[in-house]
């Protein structure tokens, strides 16, 4: 028995599978292992090292001791004893190729039942002629399984390997409403940046559709990942169940801005706009079915369609809504003016609304983009901020008055919410950005004592003696006389750990904030650790947590037609599995791992 043995699938034609990537092995001519050295070094190096030792280390490695690493357990992929062609040369193309096919029913949210298409058979009589067909129930009962266990496989080494997770939840309906899921999501602070995975989907029923529920099945994903220590903080979607769940689970949350501010747009236009808004609306979906309106405008279908497929932030929907149509204002009236009477007819009463509809929100955009930096996007530390900047703008706004009161009403009545919450107080604190203009004087002393509880667990920063630097110079006449002129100063007394830190918050607050700095990279900066080393030390913890929940590419209803049809052939089970793959397309490398941004400036 090789020692490569239990990391392989071996099939009676000769050729194996490297069971932790499916990648297909020729069939060796003798025992050498070489291509499987090569292979597991280069793709599997923890695996490597355990089966060949570990590296040497260099002579001033200083070993951390640390709770050992347990090994991923191999998943080996379902066996289908009945394959008929588990002893034919192409076996393990094939097997790539149901794979394959595996993959593009979830991506793209086909029906599973398509395999059975008779157009789909004939593709494939043509296109692989020596392709041994499957039906629909093999590939519910052996490509489903395994390439969920594979893509399974692939997040557990990814969460092993992230620094921190924070967990949200993102609500699923089909178009009938017979089924709902919950899928929680998870966001992995990586060496190399951020991963969004969707870690499990849970089905929702009447009888289970409670906040306990919920917990128990997060809970029970924790513990199947290991990830509980992990995980920071939590982002509520504002439902009742999920405020449930994450009190029960212990720690940190909030609610997401992205949903209150949807929220507070949406009520506001209720008191406002909303007839503009519906006759927009009604206007792309008659657009959008008429094959002649977009041959002969293409201005108008270029409009819709980009800024209704690049929609980066849901709060922002209705200002690109009336963005769009301002752009293509001359075209539309063309258009509505010539043709059918179902379709809306646009006012200059309507266009005037529009025109203040996107004064108005401009705002929002102005000051969201403000506080997004890099690929992060904008943090929990901007939260507090965020909404007392729009209140006072909207405010002291002259236009829509009944929007900017409703829309302000709700924010202030969030912002007290937020105001409590130690977590978004402590973060906003300690980001350069904003550090104490945002924040009452409470918060600015409990930033001490937790600074002060910190360091009576040792984990803070003792005080440096003066001229440390001279210390480390080589034993030459200038240090020799440069030490001999410090041992005639006469030092001061040591100052205790309270008026280390007090002092060190002080020169933090006193220092003026930099409203277009990029926190990550200030605290970078090795003058910065240097500078407050204990307030380095503590923004760790508060720093890198996003402000809203991370929105899934795939969604539900990618086909709503083929996810009821679906769920109507599967179980539970599969079809959470199913759902789950569809999700996380990403790991194949198929789809984006940040969505683009939504619209240029200068478009």
């Amino acid at each position: 028995m090789g020692k490569y043995t239990k990391y392989l699938i071996y099939f009676p034609n000769g050729t194996n599978i490297c069971a932790i990537c499916q990648h297909v092995f020729n069939r060796q001519k003798d025992s050498c292992t070489t291509i499987y050295n090569y292979h597991f070094k280069k793709h599997h190096v923890n695996v490597w090292h355990e089966i060949n030792g570990r590296e040497p280390e260099p002579d001033n490695y200083q070993p951390v001791e640390k709770k050992p690493r347990e090994l991923i357990q191999v998943v080996e992929p379902v066996w289908n004893p009945h394959d008929v062609q588990a002893d034919t040369p192409d076996y393990a193309k094939n097997t790539e190729i149901y794979r394959s096919i595996m993959q593009l029913i979830a991506g793209a949210g086909l029906p599973i039942s398509f395999v059975d298409n008779p157009v789909w058979r004939n593709f494939c009589s043509v296109a692989l002629p020596k392709l041994e067909y499957k039906n629909e129930n093999e590939f519910k009962k052996y490509e489903l399984p395994t390439l969920y266990e594979e893509y399974k496989m692939k997040i557990v080494g990814e969460l092993e390997e992230a620094s921190s997770i924070s967990l949200s939840f993102d609500r699923w309906i089909d178009p009938s409403n017979d089924y709902q899921y919950v899928g929680i999501i998870a966001r992995l602070k990586m060496q190399s940046g951020v991963l969004i995975r969707v870690i499990g989907v849970v089905e929702i029923k009447p009888k289970n559709d409670t906040g306990e529920y919920l917990y128990e099945k997060l809970e029970e994903l924790v513990k199947e990942y290991k990830i509980k220590r992990k995980i920071d903080f939590i982002v509520k979607d504002g439902s009742l169940n999920v405020e449930c769940a994450a009190r029960l689970f212990g720690k940190p949350s909030f609610n997401c801005i992205a949903r209150k501010l949807e929220f507070a747009v949406k009520s506001g236009a209720e008191k406002s706009f909303q007839s503009t808004l519906d006759k927009l609306l009604k206007f792309r979906s008659i657009f959008n079915k008429s094959v002649k309106a977009k041959r002969e405008y293409r201005n108008i279908e270029l409009s819709m369609s980009y800024f209704k497929n690049y929609v980066r932030h849901r709060w922002n929907e209705c200002h690109d809504l009336f963005k769009g149509i301002l752009m293509v204002q001359q075209e539309v009236d063309s258009l509505t003016t010539t043709t059918y009477e179902d379709w809306p007819k646009f006012t200059r009463e309507d266009w005037t609304t529009a025109q203040d509809v996107l004064d108005v929100l401009k705002p929002i955009e102005d000051a969201t983009r403000f506080v997004e930096y890099g690929r992060i996007g904008m943090t929990s530390s901007a939260i507090i901020p965020l909404c007392k900047v729009l209140i006072r703008e909207f405010e002291n706004i002259n236009k829509l008055r009944d929007f900017c009161t409703v829309f302000t009403k709700i924010l202030v009545e969030e912002l007290e919410v937020y105001n409590e919450n130690e977590f978004l107080q402590m973060g906003m604190l300690l980001d350069v950005r904003f550090k104490g203009d945002f924040a009452e004087e409470k918060w600015k002393e409990h930033l001490i004592d937790k600074l002060m509880k910190s360091a009576a667990e040792g984990k803070l920063q003792e005080e440096t003696q003066p001229n440390d630097s001279v210390r480390r110079l080589r034993d030459n006449p200038f240090h020799r006389f440069m030490r001999e002129k410090r041992s005639e100063t006469p030092q001061g007394t040591k100052r205790t750990q309270h008026e280390i830190i007090r002092a060190e918050v002080q020169i933090w607050f006193n220092e003026a904030s930099d409203s277009e700095a990029n926190p990550a990279d200030y605290w970078e900066r090795s003058t910065s650790r240097e500078k407050f080393p204990n307030l380095y030390r503590l923004q760790q913890e508060y720093l890198h947590t996003p402000a809203a929940a991370p929105e899934t590419v795939g969604h539900l209803p990618l086909n709503r037609t083929a996810t009821s049809t679906n769920r109507g052939l599967m179980n539970a089970e599969d079809f959470s599995k199913l759902l789950f793959l569809q999700e996380n397309i990403r790991i194949t490398g198929l789809g984006l791992e940040f969505p683009p941004f939504y619209f240029d400036d200068n478009f």
